[in-house]
């Protein structure tokens, strides 16, 4: 069986010189006597949009027309969101650190007599167990008492003011010399109270943690009558 093979050959020169001479023609009637290089860019876009040169040299494109890339430039629109400073929220919990007075007892002389107004002192040692400066005017009070807390039936024996200076971890020891007050207790064993920083005048981490307490037993007294005052003192501090 002969096979039947179609040759496709490219168009003659004289066909080449044909379509351009008809491409020629067309651009002069769209040009209007202007030339090539003075059309705009815009001019030369729509010069394209209107010549089908396709169609000029026996092209059929259905009506259609070649879509072209766009020449003209893209411009970007970023939208920028402005957010007022005054509708933000901080998270962040700022932390002020402050210092933390307490007291503790030294040396204590009691009174060598159970006389009232007898003289005796005690040493008060003031310690900044915070973790800031203690600074400022503070007063530090000595209490006698039945018990190992504050109340109406003790009696204030002294008071004294200091200017501290601590840093976190110093402390500070304070002679405080008082005149008894045995009005308050039965004679023998008592309570000497010390209150550090008494008019909260410095700030601290806790407030509640001021005041210490220390038993004693009064000279001259044996433990038959300590025993007899502790009772005595607990009863009367339960009123």
């Amino acid at each position: 069986m002969a096979s039947t093979t179609m040759v496709t050959t490219p168009k003659s020169s004289s066909q080449n010189t044909l379509d351009n001479q008809k491409i020629d023609d067309l651009l002069k009637t769209a040009l209007g006597g202007k030339k090539l290089n003075q059309l705009s860019a815009q001019e030369l876009n729509e010069l394209l949009d209107k010549v089908d040169f396709l169609g000029a040299i026996g092209l059929d494109t259905g009506g259609k027309k070649i879509p072209k890339k766009s020449s003209s430039t893209s411009t970007r629109t970023s939208t920028l969101t402005s957010t007022s400073a005054s509708t933000l929220t901080s998270s962040s919990t700022s932390t002020v650190s402050l210092p933390d007075l307490v007291g503790s007892f030294g040396t204590i002389n009691l009174p060598t007599t159970v006389d009232f107004g007898a003289t005796g002192s005690a040493q008060v040692i003031v310690t900044n167990q915070g973790q800031a400066l203690a600074s400022g005017p503070s007063t530090v009070n000595l209490y006698i008492s039945t018990d190992g807390e504050i109340d109406s039936n003790d009696a204030l024996l002294t008071s004294v003011s200091t200017n501290l200076n601590l840093s976190a971890g110093q402390s500070v020891t304070l002679n405080l010399t008082y005149n008894n007050n045995t009005s308050v207790i039965a004679p023998g064993a008592y309570f000497l109270i010390a209150q550090v920083d008494g008019n909260n005048q410095i700030a601290e981490q806790l407030e509640t943690n001021n005041v210490t307490s220390k038993l004693v037993s009064g000279r001259n007294t044996n433990a038959v009558i300590d025993w007899n005052a502790t009772a005595l003192n607990a009863v009367q501090a339960e009123g």
